[in-house]
């Protein structure tokens, strides 16, 4: 954001770009082009349909209404805090947490019973957490979670200084493998629904790509396999 903070002045020289692009070289004119919020908005759109990065299948007429609902909610949510790092946990506490985690996590996993909300989303937390300084929330050269780190190293005997580590589900590597052959014969069988619905030729050449290694399309493929399980469940 620093870096396209210093190269704006040159957006009336460089071409538009699409945020929502497959293409480096256009996200990077998109973002000149952008206002200030309008970037922030680019950085959290998990809550927005598709890989922003990689969005295979969408046509240039949906790539641009993609970026105009983009523009409007950084409208919307944005709101302007005391600096950049503020501005961005702000953003996150009124739409990635919002529109996305408690959305997909929290709803869903109540839904079927389990407690999965963190006791970090406590209100007094929040609130304390708010008034930390940034210099102390993210320190020059890192790490992330400073406060939090320090305070949890006088309970717990390990190291805390490691990366910070999800649970990624591998489902490149399954539908690749172990799930290849169901999901391939489900998936472009003659009474795909699927296939009815989408271009057979692209979703073949999307699968092709995903078992080469040349696309990261699990979540997607997997999102299409689960909906072609469901409607050739449903009662006849």
């Amino acid at each position: 954001m620093e870096r396209t903070r210093r190269l704006r002045w040159l957006a009336p020289f460089l071409p538009q770009g699409c945020f929502a692009s497959g293409s480096r070289k256009k996200r990077f004119f998109a973002r000149t082009h952008s206002t200030y919020e309008g970037e922030i908005a680019t950085l959290r759109m998990e809550g927005l349909p598709g890989n922003i990065s990689q969005p295979r299948g969408l046509t240039a007429e949906q790539l641009g209404k993609l970026s105009a609902h983009t523009a409007g909610i950084s409208e919307t949510i944005f709101c302007k805090q005391r600096d950049t790092l503020s501005d961005l946990l702000c953003w996150d506490i009124r739409w990635q947490l919002a529109e996305s985690l408690l959305q997909k996590a929290d709803k869903m996993s109540m839904a079927a019973s389990i407690e999965l909300r963190t006791p970090l989303l406590d209100i007094e937390v929040a609130k304390i957490a708010a008034r930390i300084p940034s210099s102390l929330k993210l320190p020059q050269g890192g790490p992330g979670n400073f406060v939090l780190r320090k305070t949890l190293a006088k309970r717990l005997r390990e190291d805390l200084a490691r990366p910070k580590k999800g649970f990624p589900v591998p489902l490149n590597a399954w539908l690749a493998g172990p799930l290849r052959e169901q999901v391939e014969a489900e998936l472009f069988s003659t009474s795909s629904t699927v296939c009815s619905l989408l271009d057979r030729t692209l979703l073949r050449a999307a699968w092709n790509d995903l078992l080469a290694g040349r696309w990261d399309g699990g979540r997607v493929i997997f999102s299409l396999w689960l909906y072609e399980t469901w409607r050739s469940n449903l009662p006849k």
